[in-house]
């Protein structure tokens, strides 16, 4: 089962893991839904009151988008669709979308009483890029080997041997809570971690001459790599189409690691700054950063 947040309703989603759509990707249809882009506006010139509002939608609002987004899933799909209400706060949306063969879904929508903060979170989701975080294209920041491109949005490996190639975000962070989503592209022995100062561009976070100085995760065995061991993080694997987080809290000195929306456990840092650092290895492999879901606070 995936779970995400979204605009006041946790949607669950049951299926079969191969099925279309995942999680991510019926969120991705939400939000290019009209209806979304009506409320988006309706809350940037202030008509509707997100803080006083006991939701940030109505539950029948939410079944209609769901079912848009569901008949828009794919031209060569048809989509069934009818819900049963649990308790006035959870519902059932079951569905069938049919071709050349037959996927079945229930996605389980829930209301969330959500605080201030949390509320204020979800709209600033909604209304827009929370961020102007970039790779730096400075040549101390990156390895030779990597394509900086998309004015620092995104890095690529379009060429050379196979080989641990780093690139790190443009900030160095001392205070605050920061969080970065980036999405693999293509590739899938790519590792995202945090670093202390520069160090190694031939290197990960958590190995090497830094191996005591930062710590990354790594989508080929789903360990984290710290003081030169690697141990298993517990989220599993990620490739190719996944959503990675890595949420830095520098008041609290720990970073977490998110896949497709799960935040694994918070791993202590004893250093006083750090940087963001991808790492890729491969020709082809690509990463972009995933603005509308990063934050700083």
């Amino acid at each position: 089962m995936d779970d995400y947040l979204f605009d006041g309703y946790r949607i669950s989603l049951c299926q079969d893991e191969v099925a279309f759509p995942n999680t991510v990707e019926l969120i991705a249809r939400l939000n290019e839904e009209p209806a979304r882009q009506v409320y988006k506006r309706r809350i940037q010139e202030g008509e509707i009151d997100f803080i006083t509002s006991s939701l940030l939608r109505t539950m029948d609002e939410f079944i209609t988008m769901i079912k848009s987004a569901l008949d828009r899933t794919s031209s060569a799909f048809i989509a069934h669709v009818n819900h049963d209400d649990i308790d006035g706060l959870r519902l059932i949306i079951r569905a069938r979308l049919e071709s050349v063969r037959t996927v079945d879904m229930e996605i389980l929508l829930t209301a969330v009483d959500l605080q201030i903060n949390d509320r204020m979170d979800q709209v600033e989701r909604l209304v827009g890029t929370r961020t102007m975080d970039a790779f730096s294209e400075r040549p101390e920041h990156h390895h030779a080997l990597i394509n900086v491109f998309h004015r620092g949005r995104a890095i690529s490996r379009p060429s050379g041997c196979t080989i641990n190639s780093s690139a790190l975000l443009d900030s160095e962070y001392r205070h605050g809570v920061h969080y970065l989503e980036f999405k693999v592209v293509k590739g899938s022995q790519v590792m995202f971690g945090v670093q202390e100062g520069l160090g190694s561009l031939t290197m990960y976070p958590g190995g090497g001459e830094y191996a005591s100085r930062g710590v990354s995760i790594f989508g080929h065995n789903g360990h984290y790599y710290m003081n030169g061991i690697h141990t298993d993080y517990g989220m599993g694997v990620y490739g190719l189409d996944d959503y990675v987080g890595v949420l830095l809290n520098m008041d609290a000195h720990t970073v977490r690691f998110a896949i497709n929306g799960r935040r694994g456990n918070a791993i202590a840092l004893t250093g006083t700054a750090y940087y963001i650092v991808v790492t890729i290895q491969s020709m082809g492999d690509m990463i972009k950063i995933c603005p509308a879901y990063s934050y700083h606070e």
